[in-house]
């Protein structure tokens, strides 16, 4: 008897790095993604990003063509990137390599340090990526951005009582329920990376074609003076991580949980930041927001000494009772 078959299909948009890579950039302030390759990359991935998030998706290309694949495309990378700071004027360009740039070999390191030579002026930065679409899916590609972020960008390392939160590959409307969480704590914190005001914007009368939310150069730089970082993801490999990179750089101690998804998750996420609070905070404030029948059990314990009173529900059940 001849076994059943079944017919095997792939995703292309999950086995795509750069498109981990323009998700990962479109949560900097002020940033804009140039895919190093032919123009079909960036053309399929905006599509598919922007039907995905129903959000305008700008990408540019270098566009390589035969003649940049026999010779090398380095003049039209430089030719994009100029194009990038004329039409956009951006503070960050992230440089994402491709099939075809990684196949041919491009010495992207080697072109940004060229071109701030022959451009000594230009103050945009310059991140390069290595994210050769046959060399991981879309959540290598997106955690070797933030790699590569961390990697390029010039830290400081004063001490502070902020703490790092690096998201794993959530969509923008999880983002905002994790800044949520976080910000019932009188704890500060810096995010990485954060399109949730990007990829999931309101009406705005007038377009703006360069994502002006997000993490900023500011931030990220203070990542390697924070107390703590904390990583959602369990499954992110150590060469790409960027809180095993801060730890063993800069000596940032690390946790790494799972997404706050389901109680058990949720919980161990909440009782994060409460630990290094001792106690749930004070800000926990706005009736709006949180129904009348959970601000009186939330008040008791905020106003009881740390350690003396806690809810006999855990955090995550008042989470999840939140009105509308």
């Amino acid at each position: 008897m001849r076994p059943k078959l079944k017919n095997l299909t792939v995703n292309p948009c999950k086995m795509c790095m750069p498109m981990g890579c323009v998700h990962a950039f479109y949560g900097i302030a002020r940033c804009m993604t140039l895919l190093h390759g032919s123009q079909g990359c960036s053309t399929y991935i905006r599509r598919h990003m922007a039907t995905h998030y129903n959000e305008p998706v700008d990408i540019a290309s270098s566009a390589l063509t035969e003649e940049g694949t026999v010779y090398g495309g380095e003049n039209n990378l430089i030719k994009g990137i100029n194009n990038l700071c004329r039409m956009y004027d951006p503070d960050v360009i992230g440089i994402a390599t491709t099939c075809l740039s990684e196949t041919i070999g491009e010495d992207i390191e080697g072109i940004i340090k060229r071109y701030y030579v022959q451009y000594p002026e230009s103050r945009v930065k310059l991140i390069p990526v290595t994210s050769g679409g046959y060399m991981g899916t879309q959540f290598e590609g997106y955690f070797q951005t933030l790699y590569s972020i961390l990697q390029h960008v010039e830290m400081k390392k004063e001490k502070h009582d902020r703490i790092n939160v690096i998201t794993g590959m959530l969509s923008p409307s999880d983002v905002r329920i994790i800044k949520d969480i976080l910000s019932l704590f009188p704890i500060e914190y810096i995010l990485l990376p954060d399109a949730s005001d990007n990829l999931d914007r309101g009406y705005e009368a007038n377009y703006k074609r360069l994502p002006d939310k997000g993490t900023t150069l500011e931030q990220i730089a203070m990542m390697a003076g924070s107390r703590l970082t904390i990583e959602l993801s369990l499954f992110c490999p150590a060469e790409c991580s960027p809180g095993e990179y801060l730890k063993e750089t800069y000596g940032v101690p690390l946790v790494r949980l799972s997404p706050p998804v389901g109680l058990k998750n949720t919980d161990a996420f909440i009782r994060m930041p409460e630990s290094i609070c001792r106690w749930p905070p004070a800000a926990i404030s706005s009736a709006n927001t949180v129904s009348e029948n959970l601000i009186a059990p939330m008040k008791a314990a905020l106003e009881s000494p740390p350690g003396s009173l806690r809810p006999k529900k855990p955090w995550s059940a008042f989470w999840m009772r939140k009105s509308g």
